[in-house]
């Protein structure tokens, strides 16, 4: 389960391997869903030009948190990510791409979560 980032904090966890469909990833790898939250900075592009990169222009930084939902395999390991802004859009992707699954809740204790998704990928549900 090395893949995961060791900063910010698991949120949530989703086994999908009994998903009615699967909409993303690769079908034959994508066995979980994880929600990992962490502060980051962010900048808006103002103006840009296609054709000469030196024209960007940025707004201020700002702070932000952002909700990556991490698809991983059986093993634990990242096959795909999206990154969303807000935490309920995150929520929404499994509703919207994996029919049938829900989020569990994870412990706020890094250590804590990683074993109980490495408990959840070692039983499939029935």
């Amino acid at each position: 389960m090395g893949s995961l980032p060791e900063n910010g904090v698991l949120r949530f966890f989703a086994d999908v391997r009994a998903a009615d469909t699967v909409m993303t990833g690769d079908l034959e790898t994508v066995s979980a869903l994880v929600i990992h939250e962490f502060d980051t900075v962010g900048q808006e592009l103002v103006s840009a030009s296609f054709t000469d990169i030196e024209s960007l222009v940025w707004g201020p930084q700002y702070e932000t948190t952002i909700h990556p939902v991490y698809e991983l395999d059986e093993t634990g390991h990242e096959v795909n990510d999206w990154h969303y802004d807000d935490l309920q859009d995150a929520l929404d992707h499994l509703t919207n791409n994996y029919p049938g699954c829900v989020w569990e809740p994870l412990p706020d204790d890094r250590d804590k979560a990683l074993r109980l998704i490495q408990q959840r990928l070692a039983h499939p549900p029935s």
